[in-house]
């Protein structure tokens, strides 16, 4: 393993699935607890419906953000694109659990938005995660 005064450098590995499925379980399980918590707070505090779907995307995103973010950081580079993958495969894997809950499949605009939020959100936190590395002292 080369050492380049980093604590961790990976040798020629630009992609890991094992690593990707388990961040994505990570995010889905900081999704669930985020939401639970949003629910409690909705139903104690009259929100309209623009305000719960703004706090729906703000919570998807913020988990798209960690997905990416663990992807790039258990790999050690290639952040950006890490990062896309992992949101990538998050947003289609959220699209199609939704799908098969309400039974339908339906490809819209709001559709294609949560896609390219998927793909830049996990791309800031792919870079993010290979720009904060600890440097060896």
């Amino acid at each position: 393993m080369a050492r380049t005064g980093y604590i961790k450098e990976t040798e020629g590995k630009r992609f890991d699935i094992i690593h990707t499925v388990k961040s994505l379980g990570i995010s889905y399980i900081f999704s669930i607890i985020l939401l639970f918590i949003f629910s409690i707070i909705a139903t104690i505090f009259t929100f309209g419906s623009g305000s719960i779907n703004i706090g729906i995307s703000v919570i998807t995103c913020l988990s798209v953000l960690l997905c990416g973010y663990m992807t790039a950081k258990g790999v050690g580079r290639g952040g950006l694109i890490n990062g896309v993958i992992a949101g990538v495969f998050y947003t289609v894997l959220l699209y199609l659990i939704g799908c098969l809950v309400i039974n339908e499949f339906s490809f819209n605009f709001a559709t294609i938005i949560a896609i390219l939020l998927g793909i830049v959100c996990g791309g800031l936190g792919g870079v993010f995660a290979v720009n904060t590395r600890r440097y060896r002292k």
